[in-house]
């Protein structure tokens, strides 16, 4: 992660962690005391004892100066897998945190959250209060910490009645990846209760005019409980009669979206897809009671399994977009402009977010834009699911990765590939911002692999900011290169091996579940179906995932013998 404290003259200082803001120390007190103060009071209600706090985040130290605002704290796990971070909290921002690091009750853990709570489960490790302090996904091994998965893991470390409080999204901003939090929550039995509230820091910065969080439990939290809650005398936001319930009031508009925002498991993209889709038009100026209606009697779409490679959406765009013969018949539009017209026409989505500038750029300077992107290894990373994609998507990429070793990414070589090819192109560069960030922005290596080609070709590609790069480069800086692209190529292997394998065990237990089942027709996936087939498509798939696997192992002991 990149880091970066930025002071002012006037003492007050933001952190930014990967160029988004973690927090301003002039308004990080409504942030945090919302986060914090209900659960933790909710808590002490609950419990006559002492109280077990974990922290997952929170290495700034922020969420445990609010947790130590109460004498009730017996031990807290404070988990971040930053180091920069847990410094910054033990020194430069000692002011702002109240030495929290300094507490004796403090027990400080850097490593991944996952694997702590994995651990903590295992052991039979249980806290009255959870504070999930972690940041706003960007890809899909962050969005693992709002899936159904995850909470379930958070719900059985829980004491009984034990109290979750986290960290979500804007409602106005992303009012869909909201709900499919709070439905993932659901689904992982927890009873929860969405609030949110304005932090004008994160509103000028364009991530919404509010900001939503969830206090939750394995037991019903009501309006009654919250009524008992008496806050801090030192809490600075709350304070006032009545104002925590004025967190609890939704516009009537958002609320409706709870019964269609889709949950997901570990491995969905589905919320990083939500992020795309745009705000709700608040007209009505009505709020709802989120205290009010019943937990239990919900309506929660399925949820997404994360095995469809691309959304429905793209699959949609390309029935429209793609003839059966991989051509639409339309003429070649030389005009990027109206290109970009055409694909934000077929998926909508994209019309939002960030989606229309990325898309922009590419189609107005590509030879600039894929500087950054290993297309080869994500089209490469694509074909490796083809028996999951459509047939016409499949066939699609299997033309554009015949074209790469030819086609030269320029302006004005880009219309001649037709409006037909430069489309499935631009949804190849956005789907892969969407599910392989790591392959569509370079990690600032100099070059790029084929990933299954990483033996047979190599290419150099050109510094942006140098024309005479190759010219200026001794041939040792160019081994050193192509040793560290080889060795990116490795590490990128080893990780698509290790997410087989780990499928892999996932899809041995639903066989043995299936096999276990005195059931004639079983759930599979999204769908019921004959324990039979559900057992014949299971070990289809164990077959296929065994063979990727075995053509992985093969590729890279060609890449060490190639290296040798």
């Amino acid at each position: 992660m990149s880091n970066s404290l930025e002071r002012r003259d006037d003492g007050s200082l933001s952190l930014f962690i990967d160029g988004r803001l973690r927090f301003d120390s002039r308004d990080e007190h409504i942030f945090h005391e919302s986060l914090v103060l209900p659960a933790l009071v909710l808590s002490c209600i609950r419990s006559e004892h002492p109280l077990d706090v974990l922290i997952l985040g929170g290495g700034d130290g922020l969420a445990a100066r609010e947790v130590f605002k109460v004498d009730r704290i017996s031990t807290v796990d404070l988990v971040d897998s930053d180091p920069e971070v847990l410094t910054l909290g033990s020194s430069a921002l000692k002011s702002i945190n109240y030495q929290s690091f300094s507490d004796r009750r403090l027990d400080v853990h850097v490593e991944d959250a996952w694997e702590f709570v994995a651990r903590a489960q295992a052991a039979g490790r249980r806290y009255d209060l959870i504070v999930s302090d972690l940041p706003v996904p960007s890809d899909i091994e962050s969005a693992r910490f709002h899936s159904v998965d995850w909470y379930a893991k958070l719900r059985c470390v829980l004491k009984d009645g034990g109290v979750l409080a986290a960290n979500g999204v804007s409602c106005e901003a992303t009012p869909w990846a909201f709900w499919s939090i709070f439905n993932s929550m659901a689904v992982a039995g927890l009873h929860t209760r969405p609030y949110h509230v304005v932090i004008p820091s994160f509103e000028a910065l364009g991530y919404g005019a509010d900001w939503g969080f969830f206090l939750s439990s394995n037991s019903p939290i009501t309006a009654v409980q919250l009524d008992a809650v008496k806050l801090p005398d030192n809490c600075r936001l709350l304070s006032a009669k009545g104002k925590l319930f004025e967190l609890f009031q939704l516009p009537i508009e958002l609320f409706e979206i709870q019964s269609q925002a889709v949950p997901g498991l570990n491995g969905s993209s589905i919320l990083l897809q939500y992020f795309q889709k745009g705000r709700v038009e608040l007209v009505t100026g009505i709020t709802y009671d989120v205290l009010q209606f019943s937990t239990t009697g919900l309506t929660i779409p399925p949820v997404d399994t994360g095995k469809d490679v691309l959304p429905e959406e793209y699959g949609q765009a390309m029935s429209v977009v793609f003839g059966e013969d991989g051509s639409t018949g339309r003429p070649v539009k030389t005009d990027p402009e109206q290109m970009l017209i055409e694909i934000l026409e077929q998926i909508p989505s994209l019309q939002h977010g960030h989606a229309p500038e990325l898309i922009s750029d590419f189609l107005s300077e590509p030879a600039v834009f894929l500087q950054g992107i290993d297309l080869g290894g994500l089209v490469d990373r694509m074909l490796a699911h083809a028996p999951q994609l459509p047939t016409k998507f499949v066939r699609e990429l299997e033309t554009l990765d015949a074209k790469l070793d030819s086609w030269k990414p320029d302006s004005a070589s880009l219309p001649h590939l037709g409006s037909n090819a430069v489309m499935f192109l631009t949804l190849v560069i956005i789907a892969g911002n969407l599910l392989y960030p790591d392959m569509v922005y370079a990690k600032g290596h100099g070059g790029w692999v084929r990933t299954n080609r990483a033996v047979e070709r190599r290419y150099q590609k050109p510094n942006p900011g140098s024309r005479s790069f190759g010219e200026k480069q001794t041939q040792l800086q160019a081994d050193q290169n192509s040793a560290r692209d080889l060795e990116i190529t490795r590490e990128m292997l080893a990780a698509d091996r290790a997410e087989l394998a780990a499928y892999r065990q996932v899809l041995t237990e639903e066989l043995q579940g299936f096999e276990l089942s005195q059931l004639d027709e079983v759930e599979y996936g999204r769908h019921i179906v004959k324990r039979e087939e559900a057992l014949r498509l299971t070990e289809q798939a164990l077959a296929h995932i065994d063979l990727q696997i075995a053509s992985l192992a093969s590729v890279l002991i060609e890449l060490y013998e190639y290296d040798a």
